[in-house]
Parts: C-alpha cells; structure tokens; sequence
C-alpha cells in the first residue's frame, strides 16, 4: 500500500512538474506568437506557427541536452577527484597506521625504532594537516574567497618526503 501511494506520488509528481509545465510553456508560446503582428499584416498560417514553435521546442531540447552533457562531465569531475582526494588521504593515514602497530608490536620498546617511527608518525600527520588544509584552499578558491599567491619550495625536500612516505609500503611488499 505505501509503495503504491508512494509510487502515485512520484508519477503525479513527475507528470505535473515536468510534462504539465513543458505543455505550459508551449501553450504561452503559440499565444505569444499569435499575438505578435506578422510583417506583411496578414494572418500567421497554422503551418507558420506549427514551424515556430516546432523550431522553438528544438532549441529548448538543445540547450537542455547542453546542459544535461555539462552536469554529467561536472560529475566524472567531482567522482574523479573524490577518489583522488580518498586516495590522497589513504596514504598517510595507511602510513600511520603501519608506524603506530610496529611500535604496538614491540617496536616502542627498541629506542631506535621507536623514535624514528614516531618521527615518521608526525611527518605523515603533518601530510594529513596539509591535504585537510589543500581542501579547504580549493573550496575558498572556488568561492573566490582566496587568490593564489605563488612561492618557492625545495623539490629535492619533497621528493625526500615522498620517498620517505613510500618507505613502509615499499618495505611490506619488499
């Protein structure tokens, strides 16, 4: 029974907002173009109005097929970077993870190990910080409240900083 009225609903729903209104908008078109006085002061032809708004409903298709096209690319953008974001995070989360159970499993009390993990555990925080910082850089840029300023950096830092964040992993599948 509730699927039924939920069912009805939804088709009522359907039928109404998008069939009814695209009638509407039709219907206010035909007398919009009856209503305007043709050049050669003789009356529009039904075959002249048909055409009109013939060639009024393709263009209303073709801006909303535009438009349609540009949601869907809008959408493999936002599921492209979602997943780029997730695994962005992963990696120092998982890098984390696997400091934190070595030192579990014994490394805390091996002081040479302790310290570098922990070490290694702050550097991968920091990472997580800068990536929680970068999203929040993208949605001020996006909503124009933030303009980009570049800067230096040392890349040869960087890349020290990535190798030593692929260490672990490179270390478990040795």
């Amino acid at each position: 029974m509730v699927i039924g009225a939920a069912s009805f609903a939804i088709n009522y729903f359907l039928i109404d907002k998008i069939f009814y209104n695209n009638i509407r908008s039709i219907y206010k078109n035909i007398l919009q173009l009856k209503a305007q006085k043709p050049k050669s002061n003789a009356e529009l032809k039904d075959t002249e109005l048909i055409s009109e708004v013939n060639s009024l409903l393709r263009n209303w298709e073709d801006e909303n097929k535009q438009e349609i096209d540009n949601l869907k690319q809008l959408e493999t953008y936002r599921r492209e970077f979602l997943g780029n974001v997730s695994h962005e995070l992963k990696t120092p989360i998982f890098s984390i993870q696997g400091y934190v159970h070595t030192l579990i499993d014994g490394g805390i009390d091996d002081v040479d190990v302790n310290m570098l993990y922990l070490q290694k555990a702050s550097k991968s925080l920091d990472r997580l910080i800068n990536i929680v910082d970068d999203l929040e850089s993208i949605s001020r840029l996006e909503g124009g409240e933030l303009i980009i300023e570049p800067r230096t950096f040392d890349i040869a830092e960087l890349a020290k900083e990535v190798c030593e964040l692929l260490e672990f992993k490179a270390k478990e599948k040795k």
